[in-house]
């Protein structure tokens, strides 16, 4: 016992340290008063850069290559770090995405993302489409524009590749990166036209995703995260039609059938299921209670069903009664109280810069849906949930959330949160001019059409 014993502590005490990681760079025009923010795997760091716009970072303990957020100012690319990279950066701030180039140990596989990105992305528009975007036209049009983009991603990686032998993992996951957008893609545009059928075997690409990998690769860090959580944003469409629950009680099991042959039984099925769950609990709580029968025969006692049947009990709870008070500070430190907008519409929006789906929410839909209520009495409270105050602030500030109509609010520990049983992000609220809930667990942004008719029933009482 004594020697075994020992030889595991040889063993342990041999265990080499992870090499030495350094990022170093120039960035020309730059910014007088702002640092560099890297988010490494779900991790934070602020780099400063000095008054000639050099900066210089090294870490110590990444044990596996991993994408790496760079965001400075308003503007933001994508880093692939590997233990013992010594990644030489320069850009001009002023011509951002065009302007990157890199060397040193790293260097390949760092130019291929910044070329990629500003062909496919940040560029002059071809009229082509675009890695944030959802296609258009007919649904045989959103198939064609999704293949055209999804190839010629392919074919600008294996002309790179030809030239400047990328590492071999790296090329696989880019692989799997480009079948996820494609996916998601297709997704975002039946989702869009939810009120339209989509034709036989319109959802078939599903079958060709390659899920367990973006489930494995999802762990490693926010970027790679933030793909599947798209991916599953635009799932539930494809689940029910129209995205609602019927009060069928063969439709469970039919679901549960298509969503383990297309998302197999992990992580990403539990996410696809308890969104569409949570997404029926306002306007079609009949079908989610009829659904929850099935959820709970698949998934038992798990985490994830405890937290759906606590939402059935808080939404049966919330509903009419007074909507739960707090303070908090706003971005210009003045403190905010809920009653301060007793007589107006509230729409609270529980929401976190570290989620994916609130991001796209705010940034895409949440535009559009207050210039729509401009002028009336709705005033659209955002709270962020977990959130660093600089990177709150600086997001708000880059992303152009404010608007004359729009108060943003931080909590830190999330017991707010906590108060209108919040259990996932985004979470929207209606609050009526009497104070009390008018409507718990309201449509998204993204839903205009919904939730600007409950919003305008809110009004009227």
């Amino acid at each position: 016992m004594f020697l075994l014993f020992t030889l595991a502590l040889g063993l342990v005490a041999q265990t080499p340290n992870p090499p030495l990681t350094t990022f170093r760079g120039h960035i020309e025009n730059a910014l007088a008063t702002d640092s560099i923010r890297l988010t490494v795997a779900f991790k934070d760091t602020i780099i400063a850069v000095d008054k000639r716009g050099d900066f210089f970072w090294k870490l110590t303990s990444l044990k596996q290559s991993t994408p790496t957020k760079f965001e400075y100012g308003n503007k933001q690319t994508q880093l692939y770090l590997t233990p013992g990279d010594q990644l030489v950066m320069r850009v001009d701030y002023k011509h951002f995405s065009q302007s990157i180039v890199y060397r040193g140990r790293g260097c390949k596989v760092n130019d291929y993302l910044a070329q990629s990105d500003y062909t496919f992305e940040y560029g002059q528009p071809t009229g082509a489409l675009r890695l944030s975007s959802f296609p258009k036209g007919t649904p045989a049009d959103a198939r064609t524009a999704a293949d055209s983009l999804r190839q010629a991603r392919r074919d600008f990686l294996a002309v790179y590749d030809k030239v400047h032998a990328l590492p071999a993992a790296f090329v696989q996951e880019q692989q799997i990166a480009f079948d996820c957008t494609w996916a998601t893609q297709q997704l975002g545009y039946a989702f869009k036209h939810r009120s339209d059928a989509m034709p036989a075997g319109y959802f078939d690409f599903m079958r060709q995703v390659p899920v367990r990998e973006i489930e494995r690769l999802s762990t490693r860090g926010l970027i790679d995260n933030s793909r599947l959580a798209n991916l599953i944003f635009g799932y539930p469409v494809r689940l029910a039609p129209q995205g609602k629950l019927s009060m069928d009680p063969l439709q469970g099991a039919l679901i549960y059938d298509t969503a383990t042959k297309e998302l197999g039984n992990g992580q990403a099925r539990k996410w696809a299921i308890g969104l569409l769950f949570q997404n029926n609990l306002l306007e079609n709580a009949a079908g989610a209670k009829a659904f929850y029968q099935s959820f709970k025969r698949v998934n038992m006692d798990s985490t994830l069903a405890r937290s759906l049947r606590e939402s059935l009990l808080a939404l049966e709870k919330l509903k009419g009664k007074p909507a739960p008070g707090f303070t908090l500070m706003d971005r210009n430190k003045k403190p905010v109280s809920l009653s301060d907008f007793r007589g107006k519409v509230v729409y609270l929006d529980f929401w976190g810069t570290w989620c994916a789906p609130c991001m796209r929410e705010l940034n895409e839909f949440a535009p559009d849906l207050r210039q729509k209520l401009g002028g009336q009495d709705v005033v659209f409270l955002y709270i962020s949930v977990g959130d660093a105050e600089n990177k709150w602030l600086k997001t708000i500030a880059n992303e152009h959330f404010t608007s004359f109509n729009s108060i943003h609010l931080r909590s830190t520990n999330g017991e707010i949160a906590r108060l209108y049983n919040v259990d996932s992000f985004p979470s929207y609220f209606i609050i009526g001019r009497n104070g009390n809930i008018f409507q718990s667990y309201a449509p998204r942004p993204s839903d205009i059409d919904t939730i600007s008719k409950a919003l305008d029933k809110a009004l009227k009482q």
